[in-house]
């Protein structure tokens, strides 16, 4: 018997160490559901480290460790429980995840927990893998994916922290190419757009080659359109 744990527990917890393909979805499953005492009591034995294996047939949709859940659903307490016992391991996902899911908040309680107690553990210039067919795509920053999703508070946080605001893609693209070049009109306010640009250019961004108009997001996306087409003619 788990010391600590009630029999309820103790049972739900051997469901979810069982030998299969669905252990670490079900894991992460009772790992957010127990109480923090159970949690704590469970990470200290070491029981809780490196979880991956979230399934697609499960509500959580992104194949990844319990760290991004606890991220997602912005457990705080039961991150810092985990980040603890870390020393050297870098993961850059956990900052995309914690840019990613605030939603239209722009939350940046966990990027700020991440950046400011955890920077050890988290590399803010990582690169993303060169899955774009295009290489201005391609290595992307987290400020490139706070860009294109607009998140202008993220933004800042990012810029604060020491982020590169002129790392290129293997095209030459900034984030500000990015955040011009995602614009989707139905997503994103007015307000957020000119806020990110001006975080932007405030922090040195250079010039994208041509003047962007802060009143015009669409016109300024579709001048970038002109610039992939002739791109992919060369």
């Amino acid at each position: 018997m788990v010391f600590g744990l009630s029999e309820v527990d103790e049972a739900r917890l051997i469901l979810a160490c069982k030998h299969g393909s669905d252990r670490g979805a079900e894991l992460v499953r009772w790992s957010l559901e127990a109480t923090l005492p159970n949690f704590r009591l469970l990470a200290s034995q070491g029981m809780l480290d490196h979880v991956e294996g979230c399934d697609h047939t499960t509500v959580f949709y992104w194949d990844n460790t319990l760290e991004y859940h606890l991220i997602r659903t912005r457990n705080v307490e039961k991150l810092r429980i985990l980040l603890d016992r870390q020393t050297e391991y870098t993961d850059p996902s956990m900052l995309r995840v914690a840019i990613h899911y605030p939603d239209a908040e722009d939350d940046t309680t966990m990027l700020k927990v991440l950046l400011d107690d955890y920077p050890h553990l988290v590399d803010l210039n990582a690169r993303s893998a060169a899955t774009h067919k295009l290489p201005h795509f391609q290595q992307t920053t987290m400020l490139m994916r706070a860009a294109e999703h607009c998140r202008h508070r993220s933004i800042g946080v990012l810029l604060e922290h020491g982020a590169d605001v002129n790392a290129e893609t293997l095209g030459g693209w900034t984030a500000l190419h990015i955040l011009v070049y995602y614009w989707i009109r139905r997503l994103y306010t007015l307000s957020d757009y000119q806020r990110c640009v001006i975080a932007l250019q405030d922090a040195g961004a250079r010039d994208i080659g041509f003047q962007i108009d802060l009143n015009d997001p669409e016109a300024n996306k579709h001048r970038l359109d002109e610039i992939i087409r002739a791109a992919r003619a060369e």
